[in-house]
This record gives structure tokens, sequence and C-alpha cells, in this order.
């Protein structure tokens, strides 16, 4: 399955055009730019105005990770001098899956890693004076051509989800299918749905706690910190985070992968919730229908997410 990973994330993606048109940056409460990201952290940036002669993807082929590709860099600037970030791809995308569309807007995805060694905001964490201004700055063929402003806090917790395009997802995808997986490799789904007891494996990026070589992989399982698991039987709950007085649970083993780069695994047993459990029906409509049955949280000091998952009720 670790292996499946790395060859998803290396995957080929569909050529899209490269002609850089008005289109859509973002939507939402915010500026745009206001962008939260870890030590350590994987994850893709959205970028006009760079890539215009990409065609299809380009990826890196092997590790340590190269800190260019197809001519095109970046930087993390905290303090003199700044920090080079190793990339795992590039590639031609598009604010629309139809190009026929009129207004749709291409940009380029450049996926890469946040330094490890870099001051970052700390709940937890006392300081005498505010961590310093931060942007990562990106350059084609040796000129700069994007900046964006970033804040860092010491963990930003995502969990890998089916249509996640760090690893060859797309929006039509259920977003809601975690990477969450057994000792022996194979997917936990509705309809081949955990067991109370079975220890799981969940994928994740962003729990940060780390330090080392940014572009290669570690050479065995390095563990984190977090604060720890919370279980949440409701059929179809969101990732939240637990009140104060929860008592939260540890993983076995919360890391990173040997052989990976920023990839994280949390190693958690399945609690046994009761024959009272509903199972998972995800092809009923209707108010009835269940696509989880529960929600895993992992809790860290900045922030949490956590897979929804199916298990099958113990009475079964």
């Amino acid at each position: 399955m670790k292996h499946a990973l790395l060859a998803i994330c290396l995957s080929a993606t569909p050529v899209l055009g490269s002609a850089q048109t008005a289109g859509v940056a973002a939507a939402g409460y915010q500026l745009p730019t206001i962008i939260n990201v870890a030590p350590g952290q994987v994850l893709t940036f959205y970028i006009h105005g760079i890539g215009a002669s990409l065609k299809s993807r380009v990826a890196a082929s092997s590790l340590p990770l190269p800190m260019s590709l197809a001519g095109i860099s970046a930087v993390l600037v905290q303090s003199v001098p700044a920090v080079p970030m190793p990339i795992l791809s590039v590639e031609p995308v598009s604010t629309c899956l139809d190009m026929g569309q009129p207004g749709c807007s291409p940009y380029t995805a450049v996926t890469v890693r946040i330094p490890s060694d870099i001051v970052a905001n700390d709940v937890a964490t006392l300081r005498g004076a505010p961590v310093a201004a931060t942007w990562v700055r990106f350059s084609e063929n040796g000129s700069v051509v994007a900046t964006v402003d970033v804040v860092l806090y010491a963990d930003q917790i995502h969990v890998l989800r089916a249509c996640d395009t760090l690893f060859g997802g797309f929006p039509y995808i259920p977003c809601s299918t975690p990477l969450v997986v057994r000792a022996d490799g194979s997917q936990v789904t509705s309809q081949a749905p955990a067991k109370p007891g079975d220890e799981i494996q969940i994928y994740a990026v962003g729990l940060g706690g780390t330090s080392g070589p940014d572009g290669d992989a570690v050479p065995s399982p390095r563990s984190v910190s977090i604060l720890g698991i919370s279980f949440d039987a409701r059929p179809n709950a969101l990732p939240s985070r637990p009140s104060a007085t929860t008592v939260l649970s540890q993983p076995a083993f919360a890391g990173l992968i040997p052989g990976y780069v920023g990839l994280y695994q949390v190693n958690v047993t399945v609690p046994d919730h009761g024959p009272g459990t509903q199972p998972c029906n995800p092809y009923v409509r209707g108010p009835t229908r269940i696509d989880s049955n529960l929600t895993i949280n992992i809790i860290g000091r900045n922030s949490f997410d956590g897979p929804a998952i199916c298990v099958q009720p113990s009475s079964q």
C-alpha cells in the first residue's frame, strides 16, 4: 500500500491548456493570501503566470527531492538567507473540469515541502516576540514570478482523502473518502468496514514536530507528539476538536513513514461502541443515509482533522 501511495503521487495527469487568462483565484471571507502552513508540511500552491510551457505533469522521480522542476523553484523567506523548498511536482491545472466553458483559467500547481527547521507559532509556547513575517517566493528560470505571505504554525493536520490533488485525486471523487487502511494494506470502506479491535493506519500530512533534511525520506519511523485521539460515534460526524474535559486516547504510533517525504501515519485501534451503533448505508437516500459511523479526531496543539469511516457494529 505504501508503494502504491508513491506511485499515485507520481502518476500522470491529463494535459490542460497553459495560456494565462483572467480567472477566479479563491472564494470565502478572508483574503486568499492568508495561508497557514506548518514545518515539514507537504502542500500545493496554485499559481498564475508561471509554467506556461508545461504540457503535462512533471514529478520528482527520485530522492532526495530536487529544489527545481521544469525550471520552477521556490524558497521560504523568514530570515537571511532564504531556505530553498524541495519540490514534489509541477503540473498545469484549471479552474474548470470542463475546459470548454468560457472563462476557465489555467494555473500551475506546485507541490512543495515546507522546510522543517523554521520558527512557527505554537499556542502551547510562550514567546517574547511574534514569529517573524514569512513568505514563499516562486521563480522560473531564475526570475521571481510570484510571492505569497504565509503564517507558520507548529502543526496543520490534514488527513489525506480521495479527492486530494496531492495524490492525484479529482474533485468529482467524494472528498469524504479518507485514506485509511488495515495492517494488511486493504482500505477501509463502507463495503469493507473496520471491525472493533482492528488497528488501522491513517495517512496524513502537516503533523509537524520533525527536523532534518527536507528533501529526503527518514530512514526509520520517526514519531511525533500530538495531544491525542478522540472518537465520535455520531453518524456522518465531521472532524471536531473535543471539549477540554474529554479524555483523549493515545495512538499506537504517530509519525513520519520511512521511505517517503512528509507523509505521516497514525495507527489507531478501533473502539467497540456497542450493539447500538448503526451500520453504514451509503446507498440509501434521504435523512437516514449513513456514510460513516465513526469519526476519529486527530488533535494537535494548533489544528485538528480526522477521517470519518465505517465500522461494523459489534452485533454483526
